[in-house]
């Protein structure tokens, strides 16, 4: 019947994309599995940090985030705001939405009211951390427990609600209202292609940090040994490694195996793991001299980056790391 040759046709349509999607991720998938799964531990201190209330899901669909109303502290406490800007990213300015003006005649679709019930669910895990949420008992299960942070749901929310506004254009495209809603769907794209230009290619990478790479440079020059340096500078991972030097934490979330986690859940540095376990270096920001008071004396500095060493040191990388 026509109906089985729809239902074959999806689920044809669907396995053929997740294998396409397979083959283009496999590059990364295997040397994620070859080199980082055996080595590395996941450390999600709160994974549920990110979270906003049911009734702010639309915000970042209406407004830019990264601009300076959402980095204000007060709004960031008051909404529950983290500070990844751009996982929350979702921008389609509120032109789309007047769609919904007449939310009374759509509602009658099957469709409408699938995408709608679909978009809820995403709604309701974005608020996983709020027990009204039936995600704040099910986000200890996987494969939902695989999100490390509740907001990424925006990127699939997206799709569904550019499917939720299509199809009731499609619904409406009979009435002149419904062309003329087409007409503003022109403009919203018109304004929201440059706004999201503007934020990624513009605003969202961070100037090199110049002083901590010399500093890395100039470290493997002085010591030529196998030995770790903590890095507590922002992104100096990949200077650390085209130096040879082994990585003890990459960042908060994850951390070698058997290696010590040096960051709390907010993130910040504590002391008291650097009495128990001292690597060799510390790379961190100029601002920070706490680490004076755990055995450390300032090696170098450059810019806003200081190079920090103690004498007694007690973590050190496996001997076959070279």
């Amino acid at each position: 019947s026509d109906k089985d040759h729809r239902v074959k046709k999806v689920v044809r349509d669907i396995l053929l994309t997740v294998l396409m999607v397979i083959l283009i991720s496999l590059p990364k998938l295997f040397d994620y599995f070859l080199r980082v799964v055996p080595y590395w531990n996941r450390i999600i201190a709160d994974p549920t940090r990110g979270s906003l209330h049911l009734p702010l899901f639309p915000l970042p669909f209406i407004m830019p985030w990264h601009v300076p109303f959402w980095g204000r502290p007060r709004i960031k406490e008051f909404l529950g705001i983290y500070q990844n800007w751009y996982e929350y990213y979702a921008y389609l300015s509120p032109i789309p939405f007047l769609v919904f003006l007449y939310a009374r005649r759509v509602w009658s679709d099957a469709r409408v009211r699938i995408l709608s019930g679909v978009l809820l669910a995403a709604a309701l895990f974005v608020a996983c951390r709020y027990p009204y949420s039936p995600f704040y008992y099910l986000y200890e299960f996987p494969p939902i427990s695989s999100f490390r942070v509740p907001q990424r749901m925006y990127v699939p929310a997206t799709v569904l609600v550019v499917a939720l506004v299509a199809r009731s254009l499609e619904v409406l495209w009979r009435s002149v209202r419904g062309r003329i809603l087409y007409g503003i769907m022109i403009v919203s794209f018109l304004t929201t292609f440059p706004v999201t230009m503007h934020l990624f290619f513009i605003e969202a990478f961070e100037k090199p940090v110049v002083g901590a790479r010399e500093i890395v440079a100039s470290l493997r020059a002085r010591d030529s040994g196998n030995f770790y340096a903590a890095q507590m500078y922002p992104r100096i991972q990949g200077y650390l490694v085209a130096a040879d030097i082994p990585v003890i934490n990459y960042y908060y979330a994850w951390s070698h195996t058997n290696a010590p986690v040096f960051d709390d859940s907010d993130e910040r540095i504590r002391n008291d793991f650097f009495v128990k376990y001292r690597p060799t270096y510390i790379i961190g920001t100029a601002e920070d001299i706490r680490y004076q008071s755990v055995g450390y004396y300032q090696v170098q500095r450059l810019d806003d980056a200081v190079l920090w060493k103690t004498d007694t040191p007690n973590v050190f990388p496996p001997p076959l790391w070279h």
